[in-house]
């Protein structure tokens, strides 16, 4: 099965997820569950990480990984998931990163 990731966008901008395994900023995305499709696999991730729906406008497959593009829709979750994973990491929850905006509770958007 496939991992999945996405990069929203909001007007020229884009949002992120801090990785603290990786010690650096990502798409959100992650592994499929069972019986779950690439775009139902996204979908959810997208929720789980950053707390918001994805409008998908395309995606590309790239061997063991599909890459989605999409715009961000409202703001549905509390992208708990993201902010358990990231406490206490740099330029996380409190902390200003230039050029970056909180989006939710487990994202930027740069």
């Amino acid at each position: 099965m496939p991992n999945v990731y996405a990069i929203g966008f909001r007007d020229e901008r884009f949002l992120m997820v801090y990785n603290p395994k990786r010690k650096g900023w990502e798409m959100p995305g992650g592994k499929l569950e069972e019986m779950e499709t690439p775009l139902e696999g996204v979908m959810r991730e997208y929720m789980e990480e950053c707390g918001f729906e994805l409008q998908v406008l395309d995606c590309r497959p790239m061997g063991a990984v599909v890459v989605f593009a999409g715009v961000l829709g409202e703001e549905r979750g509390d992208g708990m998931g993201a902010l358990r994973r990231t406490a206490g990491q740099p330029g996380l929850p409190g902390v200003r990163i230039p050029g970056a905006d909180i989006m939710g509770q487990g994202g930027r958007l740069f």
